[in-house]
């Protein structure tokens, strides 16, 4: 590591990160990234492998990942491993934080749903009647987000609907609705909904991530440095000044501890790791608010119906395939009274196949269920929004350190 100092130290490679050192440095800004983990070996991780030749015939090592329900033995490898990286929760309040340390971050891993937050999320305060309305607005946003659709080519219908703002998209193929698409849009719109498309990033050669869309340009400059396998301590500040002025660090296989210095420090590294680095650090918590109003989107809730003119292999041409977006359609006036606050949007899929977990039968029988349904199912998922508050937070856990000595948090 060449001892001197950088412009601005960044922690976290993936979208903000990757974004930082996109501009910055064409900026002429010169910048110092750290990446916690590895750069992706895509020949190694990407290998086949039947079940039977792995270790724990694709269920993965008990208790590394009890945390990842998208994990399994065949992608162990991408998430971070718990048995290294622990965190706590209160037993009664199960969450379950996914994280990714390898070069690029979570941006190489992702749905690419790309929308844009309308109005009715910034200004919620005043259509609630609770919180407080954002200090900006859709339209103090709209040329940040211009540029980022571009940079990620997002795809999308224009519909010119407040609660779903259109964007700068690139031309969608989406094809002609289905017969149940069709029949889903005309019962939904009896009902007060509006059916449209997904809108989701298209990215480049096979992906949408940093890795290909924002740090080649920042490298091409020759203001990036970049090390990876290096695990930050602390956010270190100057004694005068009290501004920060770089980080200690350890390397990941051999421990050896570093320190870096900058003129600035980003903290890239997702919403909890770069709270608990500032929590670590003691910095940056005057108003005693570094932590709480912890919230996430609700989803995971999804129904599958089956079309029985669709099953055993039997649908006719144009009856399923496609899918529909519905944008939030609840709580859009002040005066509509619900038993909840905020919205929700719905996401329809048609022409899938039934999931092995939702019969009760084994082996050959099974696999009868399975192929009876293959292709005839119209799934509908939810994804809304939660309320910020203040009695949902992250805490420093001083009796729980990672493998590396760092203390680890605690959600509640």
């Amino acid at each position: 590591m060449p001892a001197k100092e950088y412009d601005v130290l960044i922690v976290g490679s993936g979208h903000s990160g990757g974004m930082a050192a996109n501009i910055l440095t064409k900026q002429g800004v010169n910048c110092l990234m750290l990446n916690a983990g590895p750069e992706s070996d895509f020949e190694h991780n990407r290998v086949n492998k039947a079940v039977h030749e792995l270790p724990y015939r694709g269920f993965g090592k008990p208790g590394r990942l009890p945390h990842v329900y998208q994990a399994n033995e065949f992608n162990a490898n991408q998430w971070v491993d718990e048995t290294e990286n622990p965190y706590t929760h209160d037993p009664a309040n199960l969450y379950n934080w996914v994280r990714v340390r390898l070069v690029g971050g979570r941006s190489l891993f992702w749905a690419r749903q790309s929308f844009r937050l309308s109005d009715f999320e910034f200004k919620a305060g005043d259509l609630e009647g609770t919180g407080q309305n954002w200090p900006i607005s859709l339209a103090d946003l709209h040329p940040y987000y211009s540029r980022v659709e571009e940079i990620f080519r997002v795809a999308g219908r224009k519909e010119g609907w407040p609660e779903f703002p259109d964007g700068n998209f690139v031309e969608p193929n989406y094809g002609p609705d289905s017969e149940t698409i069709k029949h889903l849009s005309a019962l939904g719109k009896e009902r007060g909904m509006k059916f449209s498309k997904m809108r989701s990033s298209g990215g480049q050669n096979g992906l949408a991530s940093s890795v290909n869309l924002l740090l080649p340009d920042a490298m091409a400059t020759g203001k990036l440095e970049m090390v990876s396998n290096a695990i930050v301590r602390e956010v270190t500040t100057d004694k005068k000044t009290g501004l920060a002025n770089g980080a200690h660090f350890v390397d990941r296989h051999s421990r050896h501890e570093r320190h870096v210095k900058a003129r600035a420090v980003v903290l890239a590294a997702g919403t909890l790791e770069s709270t608990r680095l500032l929590l670590n650090s003691g910095i940056a918590n005057s108003s005693g608010v570094l932590g709480r109003y912890l919230h996430d989107q609700i989803y995971g809730i999804s129904v599958v119906s089956s079309v029985a003119e669709a099953r055993d292999g039997k649908r006719p041409s144009g009856l399923m395939g496609g899918s529909a977006f519905i944008p939030r359609f609840r709580n859009l006036k002040k005066d509509e009274k619900r038993d909840f606050i905020k919205g929700y949007c719905v996401i329809i899929n048609s022409g899938g196949s039934a999931a092995p977990s939702l019969f009760a039968e084994y082996g050959e029988a099974l696999q009868k269920k399975v192929d009876h349904y293959a292709g005839s199912c119209v799934s509908g998922s939810i994804f809304g929004e939660r309320p910020a508050r203040y009695e949902n937070h992250v805490r420093i856990n001083k009796n729980v350190s990672d493998a590396w000595g760092f203390r680890r948090c605690t959600s509640k």
